[in-house]
């Protein structure tokens, strides 16, 4: 009350108008102060206002931009898991959940260890921190193989990447874990791919030299021994060109089956070519478990069997190793297998055989040879002689045969059984050929050029020959370059050239004949010919084997033999010529069949060019 402007009655009227100016002032000011100070409020809570907006605005934006980045967090298929120092979870995306089959509740807070087993890094040194306590920092920036275990007891392989952010001084730990089953079922088809053929699954050849290294490391170790048995199918060509592919393709699985079911687990069977197999025996304490397994796959394989609709007959052969027996690493008992696979073959097939020094003696006698042929078809060093065809009648010559040496460096006269068999095994025949028929038709024109009338000179040939494409070529080429016509050149073929329908044989053979060129079936009558097959080709000449005509004085059935050929080329319209004359009984035994001429050492043994055009101007 004290503070109210009143009169007092004590003042006068004038003392109290200038006292309660003074205090309408006092009052003034006060007002004005609080105006001051409720205008400032009022700033004060509008700005207070624009900040809790600006506030309220930022949280949603931050809260939009969390909600985006968990969206875009649960959109990624890798499973993103964030963990403290002490690699305790502490949030996770959606796809980290649905790979560990689990929710907020059991994953949060528990341990990285909890559902990460067997964790390693695999460029640097194996890791195992990721127990309670554990560095997590000792993982960071590494890539980790590790097992990922679901809460419901379900594993997959995974592949985990850390990186560390640190907050406020504080680390935290972003854990991406990827589920790599798919991409391992890659890398094991990959591997299949790379390391096991794709027809019949079983190893090839890369694996199969890794796992014969293998195995002969562990029989160091152990003292033991390791059977490598190689073999490959007989007649799979045929199988092929016969019933076509696919029934090749079934009768490859069906071998791979005999073959697996032949050994034990802990052997190895691989395709290691075509129809090329080869079987690792570890741990072969009993030699006879090599040839019981080796027996059981012959007899096996020898059998027919059903094969998309048609009776597959084939076999096998085997060539057998043993280590450390017969070498000292893999390479060498791979080498020893073939050599011994060879000899199995060369022993008419169907069989088995292990490696022996002679046989290894015989091989190289055999590259010795085959090296030394290839240098004699460069060298020249081939030389021809001939032999002449008389008429049984009146002793007149009716042509001569050329039959090939080989003047071997060493001065030895090789005779053609010391090495034609190997020039055809090696394919080297072709060449010898070809060297033969250009020398025969040489010689011819030398003949041609003494005034003689045309006398065919004869030239064997081998079924190889016949079946290379540039046979009918080589024959021309021949008759051109010697300057002579095809009357001059009559073609000797083995027998057996009469079944084979293949390579186009019969039209090579129509081209020579329409060619002109005489055609003639050497060693007639020990062979397999068929009669009928024998009237489709444009033979002109039957050649009588000699074994034949060494046996028609004897009881027995050779004379009738030779009698019934002489009569069957005759009504064929086929001259007919004896070979391996060498007695007048012979001789006389020979006319009497009416045979057409005759061949043999009785009238000549094969002579040197020279020598044989000196003989022919004997008998001139």
């Amino acid at each position: 009350m004290a503070n109210r402007a009143v009169p007092r009655e004590d003042l006068t009227d004038e003392e109290n108008l200038h006292h309660m100016q003074i205090r309408l002032h006092d009052l003034e000011d006060i007002v004005a102060r609080v105006e001051d100070r409720a205008a400032g409020s009022m700033a004060l809570a509008e700005e207070l206002a624009r900040a809790k907006a600006e506030l309220i605005s930022q949280r949603r934006r931050a809260e939009d931009n969390a909600r985006k980045i968990n969206s875009i967090l649960d959109a990624v298929i890798d499973g993103i898991i964030s963990v403290n120092a002490d690699g305790v979870v502490e949030s996770a995306n959606a796809s980290a959940y649905r790979m560990l089959n689990s929710n907020a509740r059991k994953l949060i807070g528990a341990h990285l260890s909890q559902f990460l087993r067997g964790l390693d890094n695999r460029d640097c040194t194996p890791c195992s921190t990721t127990s309670p306590g554990g560095d997590m920092n000792a993982l960071v920036g590494r890539r980790l193989s590790c097992t990922a275990k679901a809460t419901d007891g379900a594993s997959f392989p995974a592949e985990l990447v850390i990186s560390r952010t640190s907050f406020s001084g504080t680390d935290s730990f972003t854990c991406v874990m990827r589920d790599v089953t798919e991409q391992r079922k890659a890398e094991q088809e990959i591997q299949k791919l790379a390391l096991y053929d794709q027809l019949t699954r079983l190893s090839n050849r890369y694996e199969f030299e890794a796992r014969l290294k293998t195995a002969i490391t562990l029989a160091d170790r152990q003292d033991a021994s390791v059977a490598l048995l190689l073999l490959d199918l007989d007649n799979f060509k045929h199988v092929n060109d016969n019933y076509g592919h696919p029934v090749g393709d079934e009768l490859l699985q069906y071998t791979a089956q005999v073959l697996l079911e032949s050994v034990r687990e802990s052997d190895t069977v691989a395709r290691i070519g075509g129809d090329e197999f080869a079987i690792i025996l570890i741990n072969v304490e009993d030699p006879l478990r090599i040839r019981q397994v080796a027996e059981r796959i012959v007899n096996k394989l020898s059998q027919p069997v059903l094969l998309d609709g048609s009776l597959v007959h084939t076999g096998t052969s085997v060539g057998i190793s043993i280590y450390p027996r017969d070498a000292t690493d893999s390479k060498e008992l791979v080498r020893l297998g073939d050599k011994a696979l060879y000899e199995a073959k060369t022993q008419g097939r169907g069989t088995f055989q292990y490696y022996d020094e002679v046989m290894d003696a015989r091989a190289r006698g055999e590259r010795i040879l085959e090296n030394d042929l290839r240098l004699a078809v460069v060298r020249e060093e081939f030389e021809m002689f001939f032999q002449p065809q008389l008429r049984s009648v009146d002793g007149g010559i009716l042509g001569a045969e050329a039959l090939i040496r080989w003047r071997h460096p060493d001065g030895e006269l090789k005779m053609p059984g010391q090495f034609i068999v190997h020039a055809e095994k090696t394919g080297i025949i072709n060449d010898i050929g070809k060297y033969v028929l250009l020398a025969a038709c040489r010689e011819a024109r030398r003949w041609r050029d003494t005034g003689m009338a045309p006398m065919p000179v004869a030239v064997n040939v081998s079924p190889s020959q016949v079946k290379d494409d540039g046979f009918v070529a080589a024959v021309t080429d021949a008759l051109e370059e010697a300057g002579i016509g095809p009357e001059w050149l009559e073609i000797e073929l083995t027998e057996n050239i009469a079944l084979d329908t293949g390579a186009g044989v019969l039209e090579k053979l129509n081209q020579l004949d329409r060619l002109g060129v005489r055609l003639a079936i050497d060693d007639f009558g020990t062979g397999y010919a068929s009669l009928a097959y024998l009237r489709k080709l444009p033979v002109r000449k039957l050649k009588i084997d000699q074994t034949l005509i060494a046996n028609m004085l004897q009881p027995g059935p050779d004379y009738a033999i030779t009698e019934a050929i002489v009569n069957l080329g005759r009504s064929l319209n086929f001259t007919s010529i004896a070979e391996g004359v060498e007695t007048t009984a012979q001789a006389d035994a020979v006319r009497r069949t009416l045979c057409s001429g005759m061949q043999g050492f009785l009238f000549s043994r094969p002579l040197a060019a020279d020598d044989f055009r000196d003989w022919l101007a004997g008998q001139k």
